[in-house]
Protein backbone atom coordinates (compact mmCIF):
# COMPACT_ATOMS: atom_id res chain seq x y z
CA UNK A 1 0.00 0.00 0.00
CA UNK A 2 1.05 3.32 -0.86
CA UNK A 3 1.76 5.64 2.60
CA UNK A 4 1.66 9.52 2.72
CA UNK A 5 2.99 11.79 4.65
CA UNK A 6 2.19 15.48 4.41
CA UNK A 7 4.84 18.57 5.29
CA UNK A 8 3.69 22.22 6.01
CA UNK A 9 5.45 24.80 7.39
CA UNK A 10 5.21 25.02 11.18
CA UNK A 11 2.06 26.56 12.82
CA UNK A 12 0.12 26.95 10.02
CA UNK A 13 -2.92 28.91 11.43
CA UNK A 14 -3.97 31.20 8.63
CA UNK A 15 -7.80 31.07 7.73
CA UNK A 16 -6.79 28.76 4.93
CA UNK A 17 -5.75 25.80 6.40
CA UNK A 18 -8.67 23.91 5.93
CA UNK A 19 -8.11 24.32 2.44
CA UNK A 20 -4.70 23.54 2.71
CA UNK A 21 -5.35 20.16 4.63
CA UNK A 22 -8.27 19.13 2.00
CA UNK A 23 -6.02 19.48 -1.08
CA UNK A 24 -3.48 17.29 0.55
CA UNK A 25 -5.94 14.73 1.44
CA UNK A 26 -7.40 15.27 -2.20
CA UNK A 27 -3.79 14.93 -3.71
CA UNK A 28 -2.96 12.08 -1.86
CA UNK A 29 -6.20 10.44 -2.78
CA UNK A 30 -5.18 10.66 -6.75
CA UNK A 31 -2.17 9.03 -6.24
CA UNK A 32 -3.10 6.17 -4.31
CA UNK A 33 -2.62 7.25 -0.81
CA UNK A 34 -4.37 4.93 1.83
CA UNK A 35 -3.05 6.28 4.65
CA UNK A 36 -1.86 10.51 5.19
CA UNK A 37 -0.47 11.52 8.02
CA UNK A 38 0.14 15.75 8.27
CA UNK A 39 2.96 17.19 10.43
CA UNK A 40 2.85 18.12 14.11
CA UNK A 41 2.37 21.47 15.35
CA UNK A 42 1.87 22.69 11.89
CA UNK A 43 -2.07 22.81 11.78
CA UNK A 44 -3.64 25.46 14.50
CA UNK A 45 -6.40 26.76 15.43
CA UNK A 46 -7.46 29.26 18.11
CA UNK A 47 -11.32 28.00 18.15
CA UNK A 48 -12.51 24.47 18.88
CA UNK A 49 -11.01 21.92 16.52
CA UNK A 50 -13.71 19.41 16.38
CA UNK A 51 -15.49 21.34 13.06
CA UNK A 52 -11.95 21.10 11.14
CA UNK A 53 -11.23 17.78 12.30
CA UNK A 54 -14.72 16.43 10.93
CA UNK A 55 -15.13 18.51 8.14
CA UNK A 56 -11.72 16.46 7.77
CA UNK A 57 -13.20 13.38 8.20
CA UNK A 58 -16.09 13.16 6.28
CA UNK A 59 -13.46 14.10 3.20
CA UNK A 60 -11.29 10.92 4.20
CA UNK A 61 -14.72 9.36 3.49
CA UNK A 62 -15.12 10.92 0.02
CA UNK A 63 -11.49 10.25 -0.58
CA UNK A 64 -11.37 6.56 0.46
CA UNK A 65 -7.73 6.85 3.00
CA UNK A 66 -7.32 7.06 6.28
CA UNK A 67 -5.26 9.90 8.43
CA UNK A 68 -3.33 10.58 11.08
CA UNK A 69 -4.37 14.57 11.53
CA UNK A 70 -2.63 16.37 14.38
CA UNK A 71 -4.39 19.34 15.30
CA UNK A 72 -3.09 22.12 18.21
CA UNK A 73 -4.80 23.84 20.08
CA UNK A 74 -3.43 27.51 20.42
CA UNK A 75 -5.61 28.28 23.49
CA UNK A 76 -3.93 25.04 25.70
CA UNK A 77 -1.19 24.40 23.62
CA UNK A 78 -2.32 20.81 23.85
CA UNK A 79 -2.01 18.56 20.48
CA UNK A 80 -4.00 15.76 19.50
CA UNK A 81 -3.69 13.49 16.59
CA UNK A 82 -7.33 12.29 15.27
CA UNK A 83 -7.17 9.05 14.02
CA UNK A 84 -9.51 8.87 10.82
CA UNK A 85 -10.04 5.27 9.09
CA UNK A 86 -11.40 5.66 5.46
CA UNK A 87 -14.73 5.44 5.99
CA UNK A 88 -14.96 8.42 7.70
CA UNK A 89 -14.70 7.14 11.45
CA UNK A 90 -13.02 9.14 13.88
CA UNK A 91 -11.08 5.96 15.80
CA UNK A 92 -9.35 7.88 18.49
CA UNK A 93 -8.12 11.67 19.56
CA UNK A 94 -4.84 10.54 20.82
CA UNK A 95 -3.21 13.07 23.04
CA UNK A 96 0.37 12.02 24.55
CA UNK A 97 0.27 12.14 28.40
CA UNK A 98 -3.73 11.99 28.81
CA UNK A 99 -4.10 8.92 26.73
CA UNK A 100 -3.77 5.93 28.95
CA UNK A 101 -2.60 3.33 26.18
CA UNK A 102 -0.67 2.41 23.55
CA UNK A 103 -1.26 3.96 20.33
CA UNK A 104 -1.19 1.16 17.96
CA UNK A 105 -3.74 1.60 15.65
CA UNK A 106 -5.67 -1.01 12.83
CA UNK A 107 -6.48 0.97 9.21
CA UNK A 108 -6.55 -0.59 5.56
CA UNK A 109 -5.82 -3.71 7.78
CA UNK A 110 -2.17 -2.74 8.61
CA UNK A 111 -1.45 -2.11 12.16
CA UNK A 112 -0.01 1.37 12.81
CA UNK A 113 2.11 2.45 15.67
CA UNK A 114 1.86 6.35 16.44
CA UNK A 115 4.38 8.55 18.46
CA UNK A 116 4.13 12.59 18.15
CA UNK A 117 6.23 15.03 18.80
CA UNK A 118 9.69 14.59 21.33
CA UNK A 119 9.42 11.10 22.15
CA UNK A 120 11.23 9.77 19.08
CA UNK A 121 14.65 11.77 19.84
CA UNK A 122 14.34 11.44 24.19
CA UNK A 123 12.97 8.23 24.67
CA UNK A 124 15.26 5.08 23.37
CA UNK A 125 12.86 2.72 24.22
CA UNK A 126 9.30 4.67 22.73
CA UNK A 127 9.01 1.95 19.97
CA UNK A 128 9.43 -1.06 21.98
CA UNK A 129 5.97 -1.59 23.58
CA UNK A 130 4.57 -0.16 20.09
CA UNK A 131 6.25 -3.39 18.57
CA UNK A 132 5.02 -5.81 21.27
CA UNK A 133 1.61 -4.36 20.58
CA UNK A 134 1.58 -5.66 16.79
CA UNK A 135 3.16 -2.21 14.96
CA UNK A 136 3.55 -3.18 11.43
CA UNK A 137 5.23 0.46 10.64
CA UNK A 138 5.71 3.41 13.14
CA UNK A 139 4.40 6.70 12.19
CA UNK A 140 6.17 9.92 13.87
CA UNK A 141 4.96 13.26 13.23
CA UNK A 142 7.05 16.07 15.03
CA UNK A 143 7.33 20.01 14.98
CA UNK A 144 11.34 19.54 16.05
CA UNK A 145 13.23 22.87 14.25
CA UNK A 146 16.27 23.84 15.73
CA UNK A 147 17.63 27.02 18.00
CA UNK A 148 20.56 29.19 16.59
CA UNK A 149 23.12 26.53 17.85
CA UNK A 150 21.80 23.82 16.15
CA UNK A 151 23.14 22.90 12.44
CA UNK A 152 20.73 21.80 9.89
CA UNK A 153 21.15 19.20 7.56
CA UNK A 154 21.75 19.75 4.47
CA UNK A 155 21.87 16.70 3.19
CA UNK A 156 20.58 13.06 4.57
CA UNK A 157 22.49 12.36 7.76
CA UNK A 158 24.78 15.24 7.28
CA UNK A 159 27.75 14.37 10.18
CA UNK A 160 27.73 18.16 10.43
CA UNK A 161 24.24 18.24 11.17
CA UNK A 162 22.38 17.42 14.45
CA UNK A 163 21.66 14.02 15.86
CA UNK A 164 17.85 13.61 14.51
CA UNK A 165 18.15 12.09 11.45
CA UNK A 166 20.88 9.53 12.87
CA UNK A 167 18.34 9.12 16.01
CA UNK A 168 15.98 8.02 13.66
CA UNK A 169 18.24 4.88 11.47
CA UNK A 170 19.16 4.05 15.41
CA UNK A 171 15.48 4.05 16.79
CA UNK A 172 14.13 2.06 13.52
CA UNK A 173 17.06 -0.56 13.43
CA UNK A 174 16.94 -0.91 17.66
CA UNK A 175 13.11 -1.82 16.78
CA UNK A 176 13.61 -3.34 13.46
CA UNK A 177 10.76 -1.57 12.10
CA UNK A 178 10.05 1.26 9.59
CA UNK A 179 9.53 4.71 10.49
CA UNK A 180 7.83 7.11 8.65
CA UNK A 181 8.64 10.82 10.17
CA UNK A 182 7.21 13.83 8.59
CA UNK A 183 8.24 17.25 10.19
CA UNK A 184 8.04 21.13 9.54
CA UNK A 185 8.76 22.66 6.55
CA UNK A 186 11.19 25.20 7.77
CA UNK A 187 14.81 26.75 7.62
CA UNK A 188 16.23 25.08 10.15
CA UNK A 189 14.01 21.69 10.26
CA UNK A 190 16.03 19.37 12.52
CA UNK A 191 15.07 15.91 10.10
CA UNK A 192 13.76 15.26 6.66
CA UNK A 193 10.40 14.35 6.27
CA UNK A 194 11.54 10.59 5.54
CA UNK A 195 11.08 6.85 5.83
CA UNK A 196 13.98 4.70 7.00
CA UNK A 197 14.21 1.31 6.93
CA UNK A 198 15.04 -0.95 10.02
CA UNK A 199 18.17 -1.79 7.80
CA UNK A 200 19.38 1.97 8.01
CA UNK A 201 18.76 3.09 4.87
CA UNK A 202 16.45 6.26 4.07
CA UNK A 203 13.83 4.87 1.43
CA UNK A 204 12.64 8.33 0.26
CA UNK A 205 13.23 11.64 1.88
CA UNK A 206 10.97 15.37 1.11
CA UNK A 207 13.66 17.86 -0.09
CA UNK A 208 14.26 20.62 3.06
CA UNK A 209 12.11 23.28 3.50
CA UNK A 210 9.83 22.14 0.64
CA UNK A 211 6.16 21.51 1.84
CA UNK A 212 4.19 19.18 0.50
CA UNK A 213 3.28 15.82 0.18
CA UNK A 214 5.72 12.84 0.15
CA UNK A 215 4.72 9.19 -0.86
CA UNK A 216 5.89 5.72 -0.48
CA UNK A 217 4.86 2.71 -1.43
CA UNK A 218 5.35 0.36 1.98
CA UNK A 219 4.88 -3.53 1.20
CA UNK A 220 4.40 -5.26 3.78
CA UNK A 221 1.09 -8.31 4.42
CA UNK A 222 -1.88 -7.34 5.38
CA UNK A 223 -1.69 -8.30 9.43
CA UNK A 224 -4.09 -11.59 10.18
CA UNK A 225 -4.55 -10.39 13.81
CA UNK A 226 -6.10 -7.37 15.67
CA UNK A 227 -3.84 -4.34 17.16
CA UNK A 228 -3.82 -5.35 20.71
CA UNK A 229 -4.30 -2.16 21.92
CA UNK A 230 -6.63 -0.46 18.83
CA UNK A 231 -10.08 -1.60 20.96
CA UNK A 232 -8.77 0.25 24.30
CA UNK A 233 -8.24 3.63 23.44
CA UNK A 234 -11.05 5.70 24.68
Amino acid sequence: MHIGLASLPLDHGSSDILDTVHALVRQASNLGVGVLCFSSRSITTSEDPAPLIHDTARLAHDCRLALLLPVLDAASGQESVAVIDASGTIHALYQPGVSHCYPVFELAGRCFGLVLGEALWTQGDCLRPLVRHGAQIVFHSHGTVLDGDGIPPRTWCDPDASFHEKALICRSAEARIPIASVGPAHPRQAAATCVVAPDGSCLCHQPYNQPGLLTHHWESPASDFACLSSSSMP
